[in-house]
């Protein structure tokens, strides 16, 4: 069975429970990332899962963030933030969720976040919630797969 979104103001997931989730909603992630690396070629979301949490889990310069049933991770580079997500929660509840993140971005000190977007639907969840509590100088845009959230420190 394949696991399933849970709006969190009704229940709460594990870490890996969400991870799990955000795994099999992005399959094609999966078989990029291990194409590149020279893996083989049936990947499963549960390998995935374990190697996300090797990766972005284990490194202490990464900021881990939860809100909601939606896990984030900050890894600042030289030029912004790289700022992935991995959801398991509802459409208006990750909208929600995003924007407490983006806030908690901005008062971390955080100018530019770089989100990697796949998928159209998070795209227009990721502007709604930048626009839900956009502040002046703050700016967003697509670069492709890429979301770039810019924050103003006011």
């Amino acid at each position: 069975m394949k696991p399933h979104h849970v709006n969190s103001k009704q229940h709460m997931l594990s870490n890996t429970d969400i991870m799990l989730v955000a795994a099999h909603d992005h399959p094609e992630s999966a078989k990029e990332h291990y194409k590149n690396a020279g893996s083989p070629k049936q990947i499963t979301p549960e390998l995935l899962l374990y190697t996300i949490f090797d990766k972005l889990f284990t490194q202490p310069n990464i900021i881990r963030l939860r809100e909601g049933n939606t896990l984030f991770t900050i890894t600042a580079g030289e030029k912004g933030a790289l700022f992935m997500m991995f959801d398991a929660d509802t459409p208006n509840n990750t909208i929600n969720n995003i924007t407490l993140t983006c806030e908690a971005a901005r008062k971390m000190g955080f100018k530019k976040l770089v989100a990697p977007v796949e998928n159209d639907m998070v795209k227009k969840m990721s502007k709604r919630a930048f626009d839900k509590n956009k502040k002046a100088g703050d700016k967003y845009s697509v670069d492709g797969d890429l979301v770039i959230l810019e924050l103003a420190h006011v």
